[in-house]
């Protein structure tokens, strides 16, 4: 998909999550959702990374030609 918010972000669903995970921290800040802010993250850019190895082999030379064209997050 290159339209909507995929033409701004390769992963939408999860910028929005970590915003969510950030936002939660901003209005109640505390370490406990920091280390969740901190996991989540860590959690979310692993999968990231394993669904964009996975997709590189699937589409090849279009997936990185978006890839290119549209960042990873915000």
């Amino acid at each position: 998909m290159t339209t909507g918010a995929f033409a701004l972000c390769r992963n939408p669903k999860y910028t929005v999550f970590g915003l969510v995970l950030l936002g939660k921290l901003l209005i109640y800040p505390n370490w406990i959702l920091l280390v969740y802010l901190i996991g989540g993250y860590w959690l979310i850019n692993r999968q990231v990374l394993l669904e964009e190895q996975s997709l590189m082999k699937i589409y090849g030379e279009e997936y990185k030609q978006y890839c290119n064209k549209v960042r990873r997050y915000l």
